[in-house]
């Protein structure tokens, strides 16, 4: 039984993502993501407190967060842009897939994780769980009555350049940061404490400007700035020093 306790709460997480999926509620849905990302950190946690990390609960892992972090939010930003784009003809139904393009990505990415022995350090390419944490803040940006941008054509546009954005550097073998840290000292996470100051900043200066969701999405994108720069510039920097 002891062994099988992360893995429970793996399924919570995967049961959370089905759920959002038939819910009718977008709120609803967003929060569901929410709940299974806070599951999707706990199951690794309580593994290791456990000493019972294994094959299969890795395993169950990335199967509950293709769905949750991948087929989620594709069909939740599909049905958001289907709000606004009637497809009368091959080309509309086209673009009104785009997004469905993050639940390949997300199942690429996420097999390419469980093969790939050199990520023990950092991560390749996005992980998907920032995915589906990134369109909880974008789409409740635009779900309310005063969106951030009111002209819906511009949203239309922006939301299909973003699917592909997060597609493109999920499969990506850009280098990102991860939380995995062997000790708390200055020196070996400059970068992720710099992080974690802005992103608060900008937590609370999202909440002072009444858009507490704007947070979410900035600090993604502040994420994989923090990596870029960290593993391409100052690395780099060092490495010719």
């Amino acid at each position: 039984m002891k062994k099988n306790i992360p893995n429970l709460i793996t399924l919570g997480n995967l049961l959370s993502g089905v759920v959002a999926l038939v819910v009718d509620s977008l709120e609803l849905s967003l929060l569901l993501i929410f709940i299974a990302a806070v599951l999707d950190f706990l199951d690794g946690l309580v593994a290791r407190l456990l000493g019972v990390s294994g094959e299969m609960g890795k395993q169950l892992d990335s199967l509950a967060d293709v769905v949750t972090f991948g087929v989620v939010p594709a069909v939740l930003v599909f049905r958001f842009l289907n709000q606004f784009i009637d497809p009368a003809g091959w080309v509309e139904y086209i673009i009104l897939s785009t997004p469905l393009l993050m639940a390949l990505a997300g199942a690429w990415r996420l097999a390419r994780f469980n093969i790939d022995t050199e990520q023990a350090n950092y991560f390749k390419g996005l992980p998907i769980p920032a995915n589906g944490i990134f369109w909880i803040g974008y789409l409740m940006l635009f779900n309310n009555e005063n969106p951030i941008i009111g002209d819906f054509s511009l949203v239309i546009a922006l939301t299909i350049v973003m699917s592909l954005v997060m597609s493109l550097i999920m499969i990506s073998k850009i280098k990102i940061l991860n939380f995995k840290v062997k000790s708390l000292q200055w020196k070996d996470n400059q970068s992720r404490y710099v992080f974690l100051i802005i992103a608060t900043f900008i937590i609370f200066w999202s909440i002072f400007k009444q858009r507490p969701f704007l947070a979410v999405p900035a600090c993604i994108l502040l994420y994989l700035v923090t990596s870029i720069i960290h593993y391409y510039i100052l690395q780099k920097n060092e490495v010719q020093s």
